[in-house]
């Protein structure tokens, strides 16, 4: 009954018709628009978290092993060195430079899939109370880095996440043929391998802002490398690789401009054994330093690392949702 002098009413008829309106809408936003549901359900939110969780940890954290037996500190995350002590996986340089990838980490983790594809799901945190799968690649300029038989993703429910890296490449030696602190007049540039400590790695050596041009129709081989005793001996085309500007030269017959990049790269078995002192690198202009480069502690030119951008993908699932 309504208050005296009101005149208005609900009955129960309009009530009932009300909520069946609301009811029959809703039935039909759940049959129809399951979509906007799918974020809720168990299994996606757990693909999602997992698929995260191990794309951050890969591209944000260097990964650990414990050393101690190999003569070095209890935690190091040079794990790609001691894989037999292996704690966690990770991909980074190091925990202050994020989404930055070792090259040498991710050809350990290819060499590892390729020998103990559990281990490496275990140390990725994946062999829990749910175990799962999970398939990683990574490319730069199109080129896949890791090429190993990662298992197929033959459940449904697959969940994948996809994030843009750079790929840090190693060190190089930086020649800067235009410092205001260093005399160029010669034209040889000798680079000192005496306090290289490590010699089964490559060394590069990139040269430029050339203050001359080098003409084509080279006189002499522009490689040769110094050994120990001081004989010039003649490094062998299989033992080096020579770009300019990014692209790679058959023969050391060729000319540079003053903007261009000259790289060279030396094979670690050619200045291993036997052991190399120096590299030279002859051409037919007087546009390099007056004096021995160090490649290592020089004060001068500096070693730095060479990054490229890539794309890392990982995809994760579990038959537990399937």
């Amino acid at each position: 009954m309504g208050m005296p002098g009101d005149d208005s009413g609900q009955s129960n008829l309009d009530f009932l018709f009300g909520i069946s309106v609301f009811l029959l809408t809703f039935l039909y936003a759940v049959t129809f628009i399951p979509g906007m549901f799918t974020p809720y359900q168990p299994g996606a939110i757990d693909l999602s978290a997992v698929a995260y969780r191990t794309s951050a940890m890969l591209a944000e954290d260097p990964g650990w092993c414990n050393s101690t037996a190999a003569g070095g500190l209890p935690g190091n995350s040079s794990w790609e060195n001691h894989q037999d002590c292996l704690l966690r996986i990770g991909l980074a340089d190091d925990r202050e430079h994020p989404n930055i990838l070792s090259l040498n980490k991710i050809k350990a983790l290819e060499s590892l899939v390729a020998s103990n594809y559990t281990l490496v799901r275990e140390k990725m945190g994946l062999n829990g109370s749910i175990i799962y799968d999970i398939n990683i690649t990574v490319e730069m300029n199109g080129t896949s880095l890791i090429n190993a038989s990662w298992p197929s993703a033959s459940s449904q429910n697959v969940e994948s996440i996809e994030r843009g890296v750079l790929i840090d490449t190693g060190k190089e030696l930086f020649v800067d043929c235009n410092n205001p602190a260093e005399q160029y007049n010669s034209n040889m540039l000798n680079v000192t391998l005496n306090n290289l400590i490590s010699r089964d790695k490559n060394i590069t050596i990139r040269i430029y802002n050339f203050t001359t041009a080098y003409p084509i129709g080279l006189a002499q081989d522009p490689i040769r490398v110094v050994s120990l005793s001081g004989n010039a001996i003649s490094l062998p085309p299989d033992d080096y690789i020579i770009k300019l500007n990014g692209e790679a030269k058959n023969s050391t017959d060729f000319g540079f401009m003053k903007g261009d990049v000259l790289e060279i790269t030396i094979l670690n078995t050619a200045i291993g054994d036997p052991i190399i002192s120096a590299v030279n690198i002859w051409t037919n202009s007087s546009c390099m330093p007056g004096r021995p480069v160090d490649y290592v502690y020089d004060t001068v030119f500096k070693q730095k690392s060479v990054c490229y951008p890539g794309i890392m993908r990982v995809e994760v699932w579990s038959y537990a949702f399937s």
